[in-house]
């Protein structure tokens, strides 16, 4: 997961350097997720993230450590 977490950061930060580069304004950021609002979660305190909205997401991770298949 934190390297999922890593990649999708990182990305938003890719937009911010290059969205200007084609006529978008790097300060309009927003970001959503359905089934991936976890990952949306944590790209709204990057200071870049204008805001969101997170959906069902896996927001307590402390179960699924637990279970059979982590």
């Amino acid at each position: 997961m934190d390297r999922i977490v890593g990649e999708v950061r990182h990305a938003i930060h890719l937009l911010h350097e290059h969205l200007a580069d084609y006529g978008a304004d790097p300060g309009r950021i927003y970001v959503a997720g359905h089934a991936g609002g976890h990952l949306t979660a944590v790209t709204m305190p990057l200071g870049i993230v204008r805001g969101g909205m997170a959906i069902s997401g896996l927001y307590d991770l402390g179960p699924i450590r637990l279970s059979m298949r982590s």
